[in-house]
């Protein structure tokens, strides 16, 4: 009996732990994978991909949530599993996303004791020195005696950086370093390496030990560079761009010195009054003055630029070095190095660099602080000082700031570089004037700064600014420089003028305005094919598209027909539809037969897109011009579709002396967001979903309570319009019609239109797209109208509002749909906050350079609720807004060739009352 006890106890034991050993199993596999999914998701949105997310969640609640799991899942994993948790994030703690490696080190800190001999296992046995860095960091946050022991023998490594970083480590442990680190910290005084010595001295200071041998390097406040370098190797990386390279500043040091002598006159002053003598050394002081070259205090200070200003500040600096060497590069496009590696700094190098700095910029477009570091890295510095003179871009001027950031924190993490960041804040050749231009400004400036952070935080450095002002006689240089260049372009120039010209449109070219596009188009018309022609197509093909515009008018005015025929040379070879597209804008204006022959050849020849630029310009030409090419148009004419087709029947009528087709219904009427007709063969909407499209375009005005009337039976009246309006709403009544008991939304308004405009197009067999500003997706609707025209409206009536107004992706979308020749916005605000959002510059680039080789139309239209005209505050409000608006919306559609705008009310549907009131944010 006792023995059946005994062995069924022993069954139950062996079952119980058989059964225990697969919950253990589940629960680290289950909170593995959690980790891993919230990692997944984190590398996602890294890399700008879309999450895959459920109908509950939305993207910005997903990655929150596991950008939490990633702090806290760590703690649970060690709870289960020590040793796997340590392997785990020990693969994670080099990872190149650094999100995701910083996490990774917050959880081997935060595991302490049970993570702790895995890790030192691991610090000890790992040969890769980057690896090592890391780990010593996260060592120093273990309360561990091996962390000291593993740390101490780490001293002796062969890899000075990592040297340093054991150094800096045991210096953050504090009173735990004592003993067995305080003894390598004071080994490490007698290293080869300076950035050792200094580092373990300034550990040592931590640990409560005095040394004075190696003091800490006094900063100076402005540009933060230190009065000594305790470092083996110094970088100073040059921002060599065209902001760089104007020569029109004042010297923003030239100020701080004679404030530095006048606080040491007056140190000097309090002293000497003590003794009595305040006055003599006064009248001393004054009598210097007076001495010196002649004319000295009357002549202004020469105007320097930024890389000068650079120059002054390197120079300085290499000159007080001892021990430590240096190493200059400016980089751009690419990147120029002073000599070539590491020099040896003192007095001696002031002519050499001096003469380095004295060379001529080249107008570089490219600013990437990435490909610098890259290029710098390899040579394992110990402290670099970035200059800057804006965001960092790349050629075309494309800002990437969001993207460089991740590429600057993998190329630093664990390298042990400290990365110190200068920049200089150039402000613009004209002040900005506008509100919308004011705005964009400040963004700019935001954006500027917090980059700036970033990547000094990303190098465990700090940033410094310096604000720079423009001489105010080079201003009025710059602002007059069309009217003062005193040169006849009428004519062809001498090779002096010749010089005059070049440079001031290099001047126009880096800073574009009204007045540099007035000096473009003069040089663009100047009858000088060997000297202007090839400025005016650099502008003509340039990414400025003011100045490409200002060119191509000038070369259609051209007389020399040299130039033509250059241009027309140049066409037949081009292959890029987006520089054929300009080079017609040149071309198609010019007078002549051969223009008109020309084009018609093209027009039959080239891509869909540019023949359709070149059809437009075809139904301008003269009607004589077109009449002996009349047999050619009408072949050629048969196939087309669309805009196309539309101006292939202009150009006929002209040919033949008919009057030209009907365009009634092509514009928007009074109260109307869009016309009655479409001749275009695909139009795409854009529909704004953001929540504030929900106030309120109209509403039915108050009645005022008759004071005779029992209420009561005022009660009763209610239920009664209440009821009427549930049979309306069963009946099916379009809620935007003219009906004074409903009231109506912008987005009602916005539905009703889009589908009139829907009606129109189904009526002449084109494509419609509809797309929305907001949501999980940007669904769209590709497909005739005319036998779609029912699911269009389902989707029309599905738009759901929601935070977001993310104009980008739907612009995208359409502009990658071949049939789409015109896009309609129909907008109530800008996309702040949303996806696609950012600095206004940046997404017109984008936008710019997604159109070039399409030229679709793009038409803005503001829908706005009405506001009182007796309201002054509301007005100055809505102007306020309007002028942000314009900011960006004015401009997409200047440079889109589209048209702008501003509604506030829906015919048919009754005005606004002036009392009315103003609705609240969600609407109704």
């Amino acid at each position: 009996m006792f023995t059946r006890l005994i062995s069924g106890l022993a069954l139950a034991t062996v079952v119980i732990s058989f059964s225990s050993q697969p919950a253990q199993a589940k629960g680290w596999k289950d909170l593995e994978a959690k980790y891993l999914d919230a990692r997944d998701d984190v590398l996602t949105v890294a890399g700008g991909k879309k999450l895959r997310l459920r109908e509950d969640e939305t993207a910005d609640n997903r990655i929150k949530e596991s950008r939490l799991a990633l702090e806290r899942l760590p703690k649970e994993l060690f709870a289960e599993n020590p040793k796997k948790a340590t392997q785990l994030l020990l693969e994670d703690i080099l990872h190149e996303t650094r999100e995701i490696a910083l996490a990774a080190r917050k959880g081997l800190t935060q595991a302490k004791g049970r993570a702790g001999k895995p890790l030192l296992k691991a610090f000890n046995k790992e040969k890769n020195a980057r690896a090592k860095r890391v780990l010593a960091w996260t060592l120093a946050k273990l309360d561990d005696r091996g962390a000291v022991l593993s740390l101490a023998k780490a001293s002796k490594g062969k890899d000075s950086r990592t040297r340093a970083t054991v150094a800096q480590a045991l210096g953050e442990m504090g009173a735990r370093a004592k003993g067995p680190g305080e003894t390598a910290l004071r080994k490490l005084l007698r290293d080869k390496s300076i950035r050792v010595r200094f580092a373990a001295a300034e550990a040592l200071r931590k640990l409560g030990q005095k040394v004075d041998k190696y003091p800490t390097p006094n900063r100076d406040p402005k540009t933060g560079l230190p009065d000594h370098y305790a470092a083996d190797r110094v970088v100073f990386l040059l921002d060599a761009s065209r902001e760089a390279a104007e020569v029109a500043f004042d010297d923003p040091f030239a100020a701080n010195e004679d404030d530095e002598g006048a606080e040491e006159e007056k140190k000097k002053g309090a002293e000497e009054e003590k003794k009595g003598k305040k006055k003599k050394k006064k009248k001393k002081k004054k009598g210097k003055k007076k001495k010196g070259k002649k004319g000295e205090a009357e002549a202004a200070p020469q105007p320097l630029s930024p890389f000068q200003m650079m120059g002054s500040l390197v120079t300085s600096a290499v000159e007080g070095m001892k021990d430590a060497r240096y190493r200059v590069v400016r980089f751009g496009a690419q990147s120029t190095e002073y000599k070539g590696g590491f020099e040896a700094g003192g007095p001696k190098q002031r002519s050499g660099l001096e003469a380095w700095f004295g060379r001529r910029l080249s107008q570089e477009r490219d600013r990437s602080v990435v490909k610098a570091l890259q290029g710098v890295l390899e040579d394992k510095p110990d402290v670099i000082y970035l200059f800057l003179c804006g965001l960092p871009t790349q050629r075309g001027g494309r800002d990437y700031t969001k993207e460089s950031l991740e590429r600057i924190g993998v190329l630093l993490w664990g390298e042990g570089v400290e990365l110190h960041v200068i920049r200089f804040v150039v402000p613009p050749a004209q002040e900005a004037r506008t509100e919308g231009a004011k705005q964009a400004r400040q963004e700019f400036l935001t954006r500027y700064t917090k980059a700036v952070s970033e990547i000094a935080k990303l190098g465990g450095g700090h940033a410094r600014t310096i604000e720079l002002s423009r001489q105010v006689e080079e201003a009025a240089k710059d602002d007059n420089q069309a009217e003062k260049l005193d040169v006849d372009l009428t004519k062809a120039l001498s090779s002096r003028d010749a010089k005059k010209v070049a440079k001031a449109f290099r001047a126009a070219v880096e800073s574009p305005d009204n007045e540099g596009a007035i000096l473009v188009e003069a040089i663009a018309a100047c009858p000088d094919p060997r000297n202007t022609l090839p400025l005016a197509l650099d502008a003509l093909l340039g990414s400025e598209p003011t100045l490409a515009a200002a060119a191509a008018r000038g070369l259609s005015k051209n007389s020399d027909p040299r130039v033509l025929f250059a241009i027309a040379k140049r066409f037949r070879s081009e292959k890029d539809p987006a520089n054929q597209i300009r080079l017609l804008h040149a071309m198609g204006r010019a007078p002549g037969q051969s223009v008109t022959d020309g084009l018609v050849s093209a027009a039959s020849t080239l891509p869909r897109d540019p023949a359709r630029v070149a059809w437009r310009y075809l139904s301008e030409r003269p009607a004589a011009e077109l009449t002996s090419a009349k047999a050619k148009i009408s072949r050629r004419a048969r196939d087309l579709t669309g805009l196309a087709k539309a101006y292939a029947n202009l150009a006929l009528a002209k040919a033949a002396n008919q009057p030209p087709p009907g365009r009634e219904g092509l514009k928007p009427g009074a109260g109307q967001f869009l016309p009655a007709r479409f001749q275009e063969s695909g139009v795409a909407f854009v529909i704004d979903s953001h929540k504030v499209t929900k106030q309120l375009l109209w509403s039915p005005p108050e009645k005022a309570p008759d004071p005779a009337e029992d209420p009561k039976k005022k009660k009763k009246k209610k239920k009664k319009k209440k009821k009427k309006k549930k049979k309306k709403k069963k009946k099916g009544k379009d809620p935007t019609a003219e009906d004074e008991d409903v009231p109506v939304t912008v987005l009602d308004a916005v539905r009703k239109e889009v589908t009139r405009a829907l009606e129109a197009i189904a009526r002449s067999n084109a494509t419609a797209n509809l797309y929305q500003t907001g949501g999980k997706s940007f669904k769209a609707r590709v497909a005739e109208m005319s036998r779609h025209i029912e699911e269009a409206k389902i989707f029309l009536a599905k738009i759901s509002v929601g935070n977001q107004r993310d104009v980008l992706t739907p612009l995208k979308r359409a502009l990658h749909d071949p049939n789409v020749e015109r896009i309609v916005l129909l907008v109530s605000g800008l996309p702040i906050r949303s996806a696609g959002a950012g600095d206004p510059a940046d997404l017109l680039d984008k936008i710019r350079k997604l159109n070039a080789p399409r030229a679709v139309r793009i038409d803005v239209v503001y829908v706005l609720p009405p506001v009182s005209q007796k309201d002054p505050a509301a007005v100055a409000r809505r102007k306020d807004q309007l002028a942000r608006l314009d900011n960006l919306y004015a401009q997409l559609t200047d440079q889109n060739d589209g048209r702008l705008l501003v509604r506030t009310r829906l015919a048919g549907v009754p005005k606004a009352p002036e009392g009315m009131k103003k609705p609240a944010e969600g609407g109704k």
